[in-house]
């Protein structure tokens, strides 16, 4: 059966349109028109936390290590009193009590010996150290450099190299770069109260 539109009473075609459906498509046009002039509500954005990024502390390799011995060649600073003098060798042991990422403090033995000569004789020039190094680095370098401070004392029996045979206080200033996770290489200069303990140590180190 065909529905006649002209002769629906006044008013529009929903409220002709009989029940539930009346109301239905009623609600269905008023939803339709708020939205088209912009009273729909629309999803808020969710927030998205931005991804987490992990920086792993970087370590300098020496880091691992603690003990060190280190050998190699002494140069003798000094001059004067007619003495000729060799190039001998220096040698250390060194254990590291602390460790961070900028520096590192360790307790050392650094000994040198080498031969001074005069007209009539030749003799030894030995002298040792016992004392601290304070080592600084920054991150994951290989370089690194440092001061050194202890007791040290210089022996002699040459009698154009006299020296007191007394302890006296030791400084020295090192440059060192690590090589390998073990191996290093370490550039000194040493020296004490005694003119003839002055030197360059050129050496080469091993950590266990």
């Amino acid at each position: 059966m065909a529905v006649n539109l002209s002769a629906a009473p006044p008013g529009s075609v929903t409220d002709w349109i009989p029940g539930k459906i009346g109301k239905m498509l009623k609600a269905a046009l008023g939803s339709l028109f708020l939205a088209s002039i912009g009273f729909a509500q629309t999803p808020e954005a969710v927030p998205v936390a931005p991804p987490m990024v992990s920086i792993a502390p970087v370590e300098n390799v020496s880091g691992r290590h603690p003990l060190s011995v280190r050998l190699g060649a002494w140069l003798p600073a000094y001059e004067g009193n007619g003495i000729s003098r060799d190039a001998g060798f220096a040698y250390g042991l060194a254990y590291r009590v602390i460790q961070n990422e900028r520096y590192s403090i360790e307790a050392e033995y650094f000994a040198s010996t080498h031969e001074a000569r005069q007209t009539v004789a030749t003799r030894g020039i030995n002298t040792w150290s016992l004392g601290g190094n304070i080592l600084f680095h920054r991150g994951a370098s290989e370089l690194y450099y440092g001061v050194g401070v202890g007791v040290a004392k210089t022996e002699s029996n040459l009698p154009a190299a006299k020296v007191s045979n007394n302890v006296k206080l030791g400084v020295s200033g090192i440059v060192g770069y690590n090589l390998s996770e073990k191996l290093f290489g370490e550039l000194r200069y040493a020296a004490n109260g005694e003119e003839k303990s002055r030197g360059v140590a050129v050496l080469l180190g091993y950590r266990f």
